[in-house]
């Protein structure tokens, strides 16, 4: 969301961010200038081993249509009190209002279960109906999937949905910045599983004598070993992947854009049991953009060696498409408001 919120500010919108958690944190370090509401809690619940994720994850359901449709009425409410012109979600369902154009970003069209094909028909075709709830549906990736492959789009996509390209807040890198024998390590996703990562790396990197940095991804909270970092702001993160020779992280979807965006040599790691992650992990490296490896598997002097020898494949990609869409957002709420 920080470019959409950048460009935003440009035409001088009054923004409102209902955020909650280290999204919240990470937002108001970005944008400390913006009024910051709190919304329901999804609260979905990880236990941190990967048998049985799925199914625990299944289980949680009726809670979170509870949520979404607490979520929904908020939004309502919200949307009267602030006299809202529009809505832009970023993943979250009941982030809609019947009354103003509401748009949810995901590249996640047809998420993967990793029970079978045929549950995955049926989540698609539920999803679907879901999002098409929403006045449209960006999906940050470049036509034809590049980047989300059979996630984003899995046969034809509905009337509404649109390819508005990949985003990043590091789409303008800089041309001067030194390459410096460095491995750059980010951690980030939901505990415990981010926790479990970190202290198997810290007992890798124990015997690591190469220079290192953890960028831990824990905003306002403080950090209990050398060479890490709980959080950096958008330039200083921006700085440290320009710089190091080799980057290893999740392969969470954002990561996933802003390293390209920097155009950085990376490995992945996804998060066990998280299908997500494991696909896009697979795809990605067989696209030949990054190297992968799971994380039972792991070992970072292993990884090093593979990343020395590694030429990444770098697309050409658009990370200013979004504008047009935002474009045509404001103008329909211009529009509107002649007609009131």
């Amino acid at each position: 969301m920080v470019p959409i919120i950048r460009y935003l500010l440009q035409f001088q919108c009054q923004i409102l961010v209902a955020a909650t958690g280290r999204q919240k944190k990470l937002l108001e370090t970005e944008f400390p200038q913006l009024n910051f509401l709190k919304p329901p809690e999804y609260d979905v619940r990880y236990n941190g081993k990967t048998k049985g994720l799925t199914f625990g994850l299944l289980g949680q359901i009726p809670r979170l249509i509870r949520v979404i449709r607490n979520e929904k009425a908020w939004v309502e409410q919200i949307v009267s009190q602030y006299n809202i012109d529009a809505i832009i979600s970023d993943n979250r369902y009941g982030f809609r209002s019947n009354i103003v154009p509401s748009v949810i970003i995901t590249h996640q069209v047809s998420p993967k279960s990793g029970i079978s094909s045929a549950i995955d028909h049926i989540v698609k075709n539920l999803h679907i109906r879901i999002l098409q709830r929403f006045s449209a549906c960006w999906i940050p990736d470049a036509e034809g999937s590049v980047l989300s492959g059979e996630l984003s789009c899995n046969g034809q996509l509905p009337a509404g949905f649109h390819f508005i390209g990949p985003l990043s807040r590091f789409a303008v890198v800089p041309t001067q910045f030194t390459v410096k024998s460095k491995l750059l390590i980010v951690l980030s996703g939901p505990e415990p599983n981010r926790t479990l990562w970190e202290n198997k790396l810290l007992k890798q990197l124990a015997h690591y004598h190469k220079p290192y940095t953890i960028v831990r991804g824990l905003p306002g909270e403080p950090t209990s070993f050398p060479n890490g970092i709980n959080h950096l702001p958008a330039e200083a993160l921006q700085k440290e992947i320009l710089e190091a020779e080799a980057v290893i992280c999740r392969a969470g979807y954002t990561s996933i854009m802003d390293l390209l965006a920097l155009r950085a040599t990376a490995l992945l790691v996804p998060t066990p049991g998280q299908t997500e992650q494991e696909y896009l992990a697979n795809y990605l490296s067989s696209q030949n953009m990054f190297l992968t490896m799971d994380e039972d598997k792991f070992s970072v002097v292993d990884a090093m060696q593979k990343l020395e020898s590694f030429t990444p494949h770098q697309p050409q990609l658009d990370y200013f498409r979004f504008r047009i869409y935002i474009d045509e957002l404001i103008s329909r709420v211009n529009e509107k408001q002649i007609e009131r």
